[in-house]
């Protein structure tokens, strides 16, 4: 279930700030947050409730996280970047598809 706190802020020159950060758990794990910041603590409490609905309610997409290594092997299988890449780039990204 979804859930947002709202943190209060003070900017340096004395203007206060409202942070709201929403987060999704999971089994005891946090697996999805987003925070963003406005004037007015209304404002940042209505963003949140909006928030929660959208993520309890499904409707909000959540981008897949995808490995350094998957993003390494695609660039190296796709001929038309590969070849267009100096010699230097293609060993650092073979060095790091190897320690991936």
């Amino acid at each position: 279930m979804a859930f947002f706190t709202i943190e209060k802020r003070n900017k340096v020159n004395g203007e206060t700030r409202y942070r709201c950060k929403v987060r999704l758990k999971v089994s005891g794990t946090i697996i999805h947050t987003e925070s963003q910041t406005f004037s007015k603590k209304e404002l940042a409490n209505h963003w949140g409730k909006l928030r929660c609905e959208a993520i309890d309610n499904g409707t909000l997409n959540f981008a897949k996280t995808v490995s350094l290594g998957t993003l390494l092997n695609l660039y190296f299988e796709n001929a038309e970047l590969w070849n267009n890449t100096g010699r230097t780039k293609r060993y650092v990204i073979k060095m790091l598809m190897g320690c991936v």
